[in-house]
């Protein structure tokens, strides 16, 4: 019998182990173009449901199942069948009971973990129903921690600068420290959201 060459036998194998693996877990293009269709399906849906909504807005009706997209209304059930992930839901209705009412898609930019990509994805599948406006929660700018202050888009140098304000003089006492630590236009934003 002749002798096997052991280095040759052991990249034989390895060979059709690694094609073995590669074989059994590629994707199949038409998983691949399902999976395509179902998201462009989702954004054909969502620029439809968008104009009857318009249009049954100027007509002044509007019905359970065009509600269900608005981001102050969707359960996470809802928002998981329509492709966002659990975890993406959880923080969108934490944020959500937090601030109370969320008054534009663009907010979702504040929650972590929700970068601009995110952001762009959501704003195909979930809107803002003027309708469903309550007022939005009032935060006192004193009692309030530095983390929950990114729920409401306070960026993380004013952040600093109203924890520095705060460690130095105690509070913040009024409209104009608040002025004097963001700046006027950045509080002409803010105003009708802060208490002291």
């Amino acid at each position: 019998m002749k002798k096997v060459n052991h280095k040759i036998l052991m990249s034989i194998v390895f060979f059709i182990v690694v094609i073995s693996v590669y074989l059994l877990n590629r994707k199949e293009p038409d998983e691949l173009e399902l999976k395509k269709l179902t998201f462009n399906e989702r954004v054909e849906e969502k620029e439809i449901l968008e104009n009857q909504v318009k249009l049954d807005k100027s007509e002044g009706k509007m019905d359970s199942q065009q509600e269900i997209n608005d981001v102050n209304v969707i359960g996470l059930e809802e928002m998981i069948n329509l492709g966002i992930t659990k975890a993406t839901a959880k923080k969108i209705i934490q944020y959500r009971e937090e601030v109370e009412v969320i008054r534009n898609i663009e907010e979702l930019g504040n929650i972590k973990g929700i970068g601009d990509k995110r952001l762009e994805k959501l704003k195909l599948i979930l809107f803002v129903n003027g309708d469903n406006l309550g007022s939005q929660k009032k935060i006192n700018i004193n009692e309030i921690s530095s983390n929950k202050l990114t729920y409401y888009g306070f960026s993380k140098e004013e952040i600093k600068k109203i924890d520095k304000w705060k460690s130095e003089k105690g509070s913040v006492f009024s409209s104009v420290d608040l002025v004097e630590i963001v700046g006027e236009k950045r509080y002409d934003e803010i105003k009708n959201m802060i208490t002291y």
